[in-house]
């Protein structure tokens, strides 16, 4: 692939829609396991999981909240994106989602048992209380540079492809 022909918004999105996108599409063919969804996004190459997980995250996250990010169940793979933050070299909106997670995590989950606690909406119980925690977060997102986010993460995209 020329990534010289692609800005830095068009990389993205190329390796969202096409490459990401297509093998989840295949990928699940049973949304009520989380695990063949999980399984789907690891058998992408590492830039394109990367991808995947960052940017489904951003797309939950401007459209509703981190409240939606996890509802929508997007939030099985919050670990994996604090990791590809660091990986893209973009701590600042890592940190978002570290307090994200804090706030939904009110059992101190972790890996598999994190993913079906969010899954299943396990956290319900205490939705009323974490929501206005989790707007706060929401706004500290909207008022980051995204121009940065954008930037990092393409130049990512044209180290790894």
């Amino acid at each position: 692939m020329n990534l010289k022909q692609f800005d830095d918004i068009s990389l993205i999105d190329h390796v969202y829609l096409q490459m990401a996108g297509n093998v989840v599409r295949d990928g699940v063919t049973d949304w009520s396991d989380f695990r063949q969804w999980k399984a789907a996004v690891a058998s992408m190459p590492e830039p394109v999981q990367t991808t995947y997980r960052i940017g489904v995250l951003n797309i939950q996250v401007m459209n509703g909240g981190f409240i939606q990010y996890f509802d929508n169940g997007y939030g099985i793979f919050a670990l994996d994106t604090l990791a590809d933050y660091d990986k893209i070299q973009e701590p600042e909106y890592g940190i978002f989602l570290k307090k994200a997670i804090e706030v939904i995590n009110t059992k101190n989950l972790g890996g598999d048992e994190l993913a079906q606690y969010v899954y299943f909406h396990q956290y319900r119980s205490v939705q009323n209380r974490i929501a206005e925690r989790l707007e706060l977060i929401d706004d500290e997102y909207y008022a980051a540079n995204s121009e940065s986010l954008e930037k990092s993460w393409a130049n990512y995209l044209r180290r790894s492809l």
